[in-house]
């Protein structure tokens, strides 16, 4: 791209380039996610259904029993709609080929700004961009052996009648870990926006800790809004985010004092 500014069809032009090469990007991948789409759901996905997934494992090892003796190892999936099956693999190879093709996602979009921004603008987003893909992926892991394991765990066995069968089918299952995996990413990235914001001077780095108070009630507000109906589930995110409030505060501190 050139140094000097560009016209708005030049930009729009450029913005079609960037964009048609992401899209070419997540359909290869996701054509990668459709060979492996079988692996991908057995043994990631559904993973968290089987008593041998790591996080019942490491809380039995610590003698927690109740995660030895009740796991959803026995939980089956029903299928209740006839195109449902082939609807998920594709859906699974999609989402494979998106998650697969972010890294280049992020590049992409930062050839696409830089030129735009400022000296100093270039500075902070550049300073950050390592943060921000390290972010990404902690709030998958995080959703994928804390929330969903846990989420999905009293899901399953909670029961407010002895009369009342669970039988849960794969929709159910695919919507409720999509959601969680959402949720994490989102809330995970909250370090970066503040620290980008406090670094462009949009926002005070005091306001954050005079918001202290407001913070840990909109933590729990946030995880009830986020995650499925169940208080476990709410509150493993709610704390997870009220600790990035504080870690985004600490970033703030640490790159004030450098600055000073």
């Amino acid at each position: 791209m050139p140094d000097k500014p560009l016209t708005i069809p030049e930009h729009l032009e450029e913005l079609r380039k960037r964009l048609l090469r992401v899209i070419f990007a997540v359909l290869i991948l996701s054509v990668v996610g459709f060979i492996y789409a079988r692996d991908i759901v057995d043994e990631l996905i559904l993973a968290p259904l089987n008593a041998e997934f790591p996080t019942y494992r490491f809380l039995c090892g610590l003698g927690l029993t109740l995660f030895c003796e009740l796991n959803p190892g026995s939980f089956q999936l029903i299928n209740t709609s006839l195109p449902a099956q082939f609807t998920l693999h594709l859906k699974v190879a999609f989402l494979t080929g998106l998650v697969l093709s972010v890294p280049y996602l992020f590049l992409e979009m930062w050839w696409y700004v830089k030129p735009a921004l400022k000296p100093e603008e270039k500075r902070v987003i550049s300073s950050v961009w390592w943060l921000l893909i390290l972010l990404v992926f902690a709030g998958l892991l995080f959703a994928y052996f804390v929330l969903i394991p846990f989420s999905i765990r009293f899901l399953y066995t909670y029961q407010l009648s002895s009369s009342i069968v669970n039988l849960i089918s794969i929709q159910s299952y695919m919507s409720t870990f999509l959601t969680l995996m959402t949720a994490c990413i989102l809330i995970f990235l909250l370090p970066v926006v503040l620290l980008v914001l406090v670094k462009l001077n949009l926002i005070d780095g005091r306001v954050l800790v005079k918001a202290r108070p407001y913070i840990i009630v909109l933590a729990f507000v946030l995880g009830a809004i986020l995650t499925p109906p169940d208080v476990i589930s709410q509150i493993m995110l709610a704390i997870p985010l009220y600790l990035l409030f504080e870690f985004s505060v600490f970033l703030v501190r640490l790159v004030g004092t450098r600055q000073d």
